[in-house]
């Protein structure tokens, strides 16, 4: 996996995802609303895994694609970020 969210972090995230909205705007939501809602945030985890999976699969192509000069992405071990910083600012001076 790349760059994923550690398990205890993910609850802290979830929980404040819950109640934030709730203090904001009361509890106004309806049933099929308030359940998509819950559905979504318990497969949060798993959509970001499989995101992160994803993402690191595209990284692993385009690196090995021969028409791209560099690949600026911090999921590889071969990156880095030394040379990610030098390339981005280069490419800005291009601009």
């Amino acid at each position: 996996m790349a760059l994923c969210i550690p398990v205890n972090l993910r609850r802290g995230i979830v929980a404040r995802a819950r109640t934030v909205p709730l203090r904001n705007t009361g509890a106004a939501l309806s049933p099929m609303n308030a359940f998509m809602l819950m559905q979504g945030m318990e497969t949060l985890p798993l959509r970001m895994e499989r995101h992160c999976d994803n993402a690191k699969s595209v990284a692993e192509y385009l690196k090995a694609h021969p028409k791209v000069e560099w690949l600026a992405t911090l999921g590889l071990k071969a990156t880095s970020i030394i040379q990610w910083r030098k390339n981005t600012s280069t490419a800005a001076h291009r601009l």
